[in-house]
């Protein structure tokens, strides 16, 4: 029986790079790639997407190789570890865990069959040797696989005719159907000598070598070393997290050549970069017919009915389930609902490879826009929102020779902003490229120059309970297109039960009918000796009013109303019982938040918090002592103050009992403080965070109930 592999859940810290060529008419080698005709969701190109599929899994390295070679994960002239776990020989429902054969299973409802062997071996030359002789990485791959038909038949692998692309029969054609090449290393031992590039290994392929075909078993089958033949190359086994990169390899044999990568901060088989989850997305599941298709799922706002949808929406990576809304031919956005009940999400099958995914997707709700099929067009859109992302100057990446682009962010932008996971034209003087994403930014408030590395995640990329619910014209971010213009929809996010189902509302030809998104941008400032906050005016053009909630002493709460006006950029309302402290007055933190009211009075989500240092009376509201202060609903707020140095206060409120654990964690996601872990009563509670023992740096602090969760960001400066 096969081992199960040893499990650990990571922090996932670097993204991984595959395939830099961006040329959609070459693979990754830079070989000439035929034209391809894509059709929407018409299964598996060139292996088929349903049926069982048979794998060789071939563990290379060269005899010469000395590049640490007692590494625990593949000794040096040992097989791999785990090999004997990559992937099961006989297909059940009951798969070795972390395997390919799970993985399968699980993408594709048990509608992929990965079966296959696995085998190691090693080279007969040295890489000088094959160097002299100009051999590539063809010659190569073709030398061992040669010697591997000397014991091994290749029948078992030969199992399917490819009539067409998208068409395959369940009959031998004399066709290998897949070799995986899987190399331990290039020339991590010797780069200066330059073996990746001589020999033809410069990065991962999905093709064995690009020379010509050459025939196996006595000749009864042949291999073929082009793309959309036998196999696919990995050139580094121990550089970099070899089960993605297999899957990703294999992954364009079912969905295509580089033109199918999608974009980077999120999830897929064929996900270049920055990948949070092993998980495919929506558009792979229906481009694979691996989704469940029906009516439930599928909105179509090309028909111009109005209707109020809801929906039930379980666990994507669980049940293959995501909703789908068509504005176009081939235009879509998926919604996604992760809470981690997949395998997928919680684990990595090599968590003691210092790259494998950690498997730590933010839970909640995300959408992936889809333009086109081609992958340029589909990007996640973060629950965060558009920022007014500006680059400042130019500056030299620590990592290579590259001069990226230094952001800085100036506040939200709903509409021509960029969220933090795209690729942004620029065009600033000096750089290198001219579209990048946000790798640098500029702190506003302490000028240090930082690498947020958004595609982790920054706590708030999903939609959730209490930080982001609604998605619409008028939202931040909105649903627009890549040319800007808005659809007629909104999404309204209700409730996620305990089973992590969500309910979801579509607003189809009626977005106005769904309550406000939250008010942008709100800021505090003194002005006549007062506070005066501003906030951007909302856009949706059945608003009514404002209601402005301050916070201070004792957790009291009143609350002030400004009347909506569509002819001006911003609102604003001033404080006036609240002063400058004088030199012997006690200073109370004043905290205000607003919320947005329509004509229906449906209120939306609160804006962010702001906060000021001051003196103040009692509070009052038209006149009369405030005397609401019934808590309605979980809270975790802004702490104060923030930047800080040491200490900081953390409040939260809570509308029921409920046992509580709030912790702080570094930016690799890991527990540097528990400060709340009891059961607690209803209430407003704040508490004290003394960070004098930890670095500089951003710190994540999470409110944890059994009805509810939310993060938050602070920043320690030393």
């Amino acid at each position: 029986m096969k081992k199960h592999i040893n499990l650990f859940v990571l922090f996932f810290y670097i993204g991984i790079v595959v395939h830099a060529n961006t040329d959609p008419n070459m693979n990754c080698c830079g070989t000439a790639l035929p034209s391809i005709t894509y059709d929407y969701g018409d299964g598996g190109l060139y292996l088929p997407s349903i049926g069982e599929v048979n794998v060789l899994l071939v563990f290379a390295e060269f005899k010469d190789d000395t590049y640490d070679t007692n590494a625990v994960i593949w000794p040096k002239g040992d097989e791999p570890q785990n090999m004997s776990n990559w992937i099961d020989q006989t297909w059940t429902t009951n798969p070795t865990e972390g395997s390919l054969t799970h993985y399968f299973n699980e993408m594709s409802s048990n509608k992929l069959k990965l079966t296959g062997k696995e085998i190691h071996i090693i080279t007969s030359k040295t890489r000088h040797q094959y160097d002299s002789l100009s051999w590539k990485r063809g010659n190569i791959n073709k030398e061992l696989i040669q010697q591997i038909d000397n014991t091994e038949s290749f029948a078992n692998f030969d199992n399917w005719t490819m009539d067409s692309s998208y068409a395959h029969r369940n009959v031998p054609d004399g066709k290998v159907e897949m070799i995986i090449m899987v190399w331990r290393n290039i020339d991590k031992d010797s780069a200066s000598i330059g073996y990746k590039s001589s020999l033809g290994f410069s990065t991962n392929y999905a093709d064995l070598g690009g020379i010509s075909s050459y025939t196996v078993d006595g000749g009864v089958r042949y291999i073929n070393n082009y793309y959309g033949g036998s196999g696919v190359t990995l050139n580094g086994y121990l550089g970099e997290d070899p089960f993605r990169i297999v899957v990703h390899e294999f992954a364009h044999y079912l969905l295509g050549n580089n033109t199918m990568h999608n974009g980077f901060g999120f999830w897929g088989m064929l996900a270049d970069w920055g990948t949070k989850s092993y998980t495919i997305n929506a558009f792979e599941l229906y481009q694979l017919q691996w989704a469940i298709l029906s009516s439930y799922y599928t909105i179509d706002l090309i028909d111009t009915s109005i209707q109020t949808i809801t929906k039930l929406l379980t666990d994507f990576s669980k049940d293959n389930r995501a909703i789908r809304i068509k504005y176009d031919s081939d235009k879509y956005f998926y919604i996604e609902n992760h809470q981690k009940l997949s395998w997928w999400e919680s684990h990595s099958p090599f968590s003691s490879h210092p790259n494998s995914i950690d498997g730590t997707v933010e839970n909640g709700i995300y959408i992936i826009r889809q333009e086109g099929i081609y992958g340029s067009g589909r990007q996640c859109v973060p629950a965060d929102g558009r920022n007014n992302w500006v680059v400042i100057q130019a500056y030299n990446s620590p990592y290579d020779s590259k001069v990226l682009p230094l952001w800085q962010d100036f506040g939200p932008d709903r509409i021509s902003g960029h969220h933090s996971l795209e690729s942004i034209y620029h065009n600033y003087p000096g750089c290198t490229e001219d579209k990048s994403v946000i790798y640098f930014v500029k702190n506003p408030t302490t000028s240090a120059v930082e690498e947020p590395k958004y595609y982790m995640g920054t706590g708030t990329h999903a939609f959730s309970m209490g930080n982001n619910e609604i998605f619409s014209p008028w939202s931040n971010p909105n649903n627009q297109k890549s040319d800007g213009l808005t659809l007629n929809f909104t999404m309204k996010l209700n409730s996620i039960n305990s089973s992590g189902t969500a309910s979801i509302t579509i607003y189809k030809n009626n977005p106005v009918d769904s309550p406000p998104s939250k008010p942008q941008n709100l800021t505090v400032a003194w002005y006549n000796n007062h506070p005066k906050i501003t906030w951007d005016t909302n856009a949706e053009p059945d608003m009514k009013e404002y209601k402005i909630w301050k916070y201070a002493v004792g957790s009291a709460m009143v609350v002030a109303t400004v009347t909506h006006s569509s002819s001006i950029s911003t609102h604003t309302w001033t404080d006036n019982s609240v002063s400058p402290a004088g030199k012997f007055d006690p200073v109370y933190t004043y905290s205000y938040k607003v919320k947005a009211v329509d004509n229906s009075n449906l209120e939306s989500l609160y804006s962010n918090q702001v906060s000021i240092s001051g003196t103040g009376g009692i509070w009052k509201i038209n006149g009369e002592e405030d005397t609401n202060t019934d808590i309605t609903s979980y809270a975790l707020d802004s702490n104060y103050p923030n930047p800080f140095n040491p200490t900081t206060q953390i409040s939260y409120q809570l509308p029921e009992n409920s046992f509580v654990n709030l912790g702080v964690y570094n930016a690799l996601g890991q527990k540097v403080e528990e400060l709340v872990n009891q059961h607690q009563s209803s209430g407003k509670y704040t508490v004290k965070f003394d960070a004098s023992n930890l670095p500089s740096g951003v710190y994540i602090y999470k409110l944890q109930t059994e009805k509810f969760s939310d993060v938050k960001k602070m920043l320690l400066t030393k």
